[in-house]
């Protein structure tokens, strides 16, 4: 039988898990719906965000970036995530791994995408976690590119 700490402790890590799985779930939203507020806020104020185009650090950087791609005319993005892993290292730490497969078109005002030549890429995110007085926030966030189309 688990003592009242080994409980505490263990529900502590699963609320953490879910908190940075949430981030996760949350970005790819924010992302796909234009919300750059939103999104800036899943943010550690000396974040790092990196891919293959280029690595932006600080929220200044890091919303430059998202600008640009949430606020293109016609833009439709999907940000499809799955096979989460979070682990976390410690009260202030936690790193996490996902694969995306992200659908992407640009099309008019009425109209919907087509799923001709979809997904664009399939990929894995790397994520540094970090536990702040707001929450857990990205501190760093990794897309490494494994497909592209």
């Amino acid at each position: 039988m688990m003592t009242q700490a080994e409980t505490n402790d263990g529900l502590a890590l699963l609320l953490a898990e879910r908190a940075c799985q949430r981030l996760a779930v949350l970005h790819s939203q924010y992302v796909d719906a234009g919300e750059l507020e939103k999104l800036m806020a899943l943010f550690a104020e000396d974040a790092v965000w990196e891919h293959a185009a280029g690595r932006y650090q600080g929220l200044a950087e890091i919303r430059g970036f998202f600008q640009q791609i949430t606020s293109a005319p016609g833009r439709v993005s999907r940000h499809v995530i799955s096979n989460q892993q979070v682990d976390i290292v410690d009260a202030a730490t936690a790193v996490g791994t996902m694969y995306l497969t992200l659908y992407r078109a640009v099309v008019g005002e009425n109209d919907s995408a087509n799923l001709e030549g979809q997904p664009v890429m399939v990929g894995e995110y790397e994520d540094v976690y970090v536990n702040t007085e707001a929450g857990w926030r990205f501190k760093s966030r990794r897309l490494k590119n494994a497909f592209l189309r």
